[in-house]
């Protein structure tokens, strides 16, 4: 009896390790190939549904009946277990292929989930970027309306523009669950710039937490599908045609000597604010004696383009106010802060028919407004941005930090007001200072400022990070940085307008002496000086010219004239010029000599 039990269940053994040659150990089909064929596997995470043996280099078909599953929806084939890439049916096939079968859970989403971002137009006025918790105050334009009949699909039907951005939250996660572009739809996923919705960049480092960004102007409906199970959240939009146009109106902006050091900052710092696009208001700490104008760009305007109103652009408002605030310096086209150091407020009104717009000033404090600022970012790993790394004042009113940086670690610097302590998460504080921000005379050639919103290191290196609360520009300096200047003549040639000149030489400053040549033909009549410039930045950093300056020298030779200023050639011909620089990019001397 015994032995009869044994060889029973040596039988069983047998037929069990029999199957296991026939079926694989995770579900997939071990049936031989044909010689010649590869074969194309069709799967349900690790569960094979069923496959099909094609010729080596054929396209396989998709399948005409979609696979169901109780309580989930089929979305599509994909070409990654990760559900992320759409497979392509019609694609040569080399080898053996799994597709995978993207399923999203059926069971209904009850968030509040809402559009935030940045637009030409005024759809995002009233939230911004901000995270919001009351679903009540988010406006009905930014809301995301949830279908009667699939309780996991949000939509949103808005006019966007280019280079407009977007995100996507919840009021009860906000950024620590925002949806970024890495939901985008497999098959409408893009990098680019040219199509309708791309990967535009963003606040964190991770592509899926990137922005939504329009290359192509219209009125987009914006699909959300939520699956409550974690499995195939994403994006889908659908173009429903042209945006409406937008009317012809400005955004205004200050610049000037110490407000900005004469860079054009479209930033919200510089901003002025306004609620009809006739009255426009800004409120800033002003430096005594700076002389300063106002840009403005055009609302809708994709390249950005900047207009100069400076004193004979705005007709002065003629009252007490505005006279003791501010006053417009004979022969100057600048306005000039002559009611001393505070701050102001400045009004700008456009005209209601022809005309030129009206600009009124007053000082409405004796002092600046006072910020404390911070450093955010994934600095030492930290991928929720939340840890605040405070700034502390310098003698020269400056604030900075020192910081360790690896090499793709991202930060920006959050202001808020004095001793109010700094939002937790992504959520806005007085402002956000980005590389919109960034002083390019002074940013280290180890930080990336010209991508995206983020400073970024691109190698790794100790850091001093340094905010001027004046105009809120940021320098970055590095350890290890090697800085370059640019320097070439600058004024007019032949006739033409101020350019600068295509003879440059670059002097870097680990050399021994900060000196290099220019030589350059030049015309009877020609003006010129000559400037300096980081190089990877238009920012100049000194001008020079024949003017003796503190500390500056200009040496001149016959057939060119600089008593006058700016140098002219009397005499036809090729001159050499040997720049010295300081190691702040600044001239200490300018020799020119006839060339040989």
């Amino acid at each position: 009896m015994m032995k009869k039990s044994v060889k029973i269940l040596v039988l069983i053994l047998c037929v069990v390790l029999g199957c296991c040659v026939f079926a694989a150990c995770d579900g997939e089909s071990s049936t031989p190939i044909p010689e010649g064929k590869v074969r194309v596997t069709f799967m349900d995470g690790t569960t094979e549904l069923s496959h099909i043996d094609i010729d080596k280099g054929g396209k396989v078909a998709k399948p005409e009946t979609d696979p169901s599953k109780t309580g989930f929806e089929f979305v599509r084939w994909y070409a990654t277990p990760s559900l992320t890439i759409a497979f392509d049916f019609d694609g040569e096939i080399e080898d053996n292929t799994k597709v995978y079968a993207g399923f999203r859970s059926t069971a209904p989403d009850n968030h509040t989930w809402y559009i935030v971002g940045e637009s030409v137009s005024s759809l995002f006025k009233e939230v911004g970027w901000t995270a919001q918790t009351d679903a009540a105050a988010i406006p009905a334009k930014n809301l995301m309306v949830k279908d009667a009949n699939q309780g996991n699909l949000f939509t949103v039907t808005a006019d966007f523009y280019v280079n407009d951005m977007f995100q996507i939250l919840n009021t009860e996660g906000g950024w620590s669950d925002q949806y970024g572009y890495g939901y985008m739809n497999a098959e409408q996923y893009s990098s680019d710039s040219s199509d309708d919705i791309y990967l535009g960049g963003g606040l964190a480092a991770d592509p899926a937490k990137s922005n939504f960004r329009i290359g192509r102007q219209g009125n987009y409906t914006i699909k959300l599908y939520v699956d409550a199970a974690g499995a195939l959240t994403e994006v889908v939009y659908v173009r429903n045609g042209d945006a409406a146009e937008l009317p012809v109106e400005y955004n205004y902006f200050i610049k000037g000597a110490k407000i900005t050091d004469w860079q054009n900052m479209l930033v919200d710092y510089t901003k002025f604010q306004s609620d009809d696009n006739i009255v426009y208001t800004l409120k800033i700490g002003m430096i005594e004696n700076d002389d300063f104008m106002f840009v403005a760009t055009k609302i809708g305007d994709v390249e950005n383009t900047v207009y100069n109103f400076n004193a004979t652009a705005l007709i002065l408002a003629d009252d007490e106010a505005t006279a003791a605030a501010i006053t417009v310096p004979e022969k100057s086209a600048n306005y000039k802060i002559i009611g001393g150091t505070g701050t102001y407020e400045f009004t700008v009104t456009e005209p209601t028919g022809e005309g030129k717009p009206t600009l009124t000033a007053e000082k409405i404090a004796a002092t600046v407004p006072e910020y404390d600022f911070y450093v955010k970012g994934s600095i030492g790993g930290d991928t929720s941005w939340e840890e605040r790394h405070k700034m502390t004042a310098n003698a020269d009113g400056t604030y900075s930090i020192t910081k360790n940086i690896a090499k793709d670690e991202q930060f920006q610097i959050v202001v808020t007001e004095k001793g109010k302590a700094p939002a937790t998460g992504m959520e806005n504080d007085a402002y956000n200072i980005n590389t919109a921000y960034a002083d390019s005379k002074n940013i280290s050639n180890q930080i990336d400022y010209t991508s995206g919103t983020n400073f970024t290191a691109t190698a790794t290196d100790e850091f001093t990070i340094t905010i001027n609360p004046v105009n809120m520009l940021v320098s970055v300096v590095g350890i290890n940085d090697e800085i370059v200047y640019v320097a070439c003549l600058h004024g007019s040639y032949g006739g033409a307008a101020w350019a600068d000149s295509a003879e440059k030489c670059s002097i870097n400053t680990s050399a021994e002496a900060l000196t290099g040549t220019i030589t350059v033909t030049l015309a009877e009549g020609d003006t010129f000086g000559f400037k300096t410039v980081k190089e990877g930045s238009t920012a100049q950093i000194d001008w020079a010219n024949g003017n003796a300056a503190e500390g500056y020298t200009y040496t001149g030779c016959e057939g060119l004239d600089g008593t006058k200023g700016n140098i002219t050639v009397t005499a036809a011909g090729t001159y050499k010029f040997t720049i010295t620089l300081d190691a702040d990019g600044m001239f200490v001397s300018v020799k020119a000599e006839i060339a040989e």
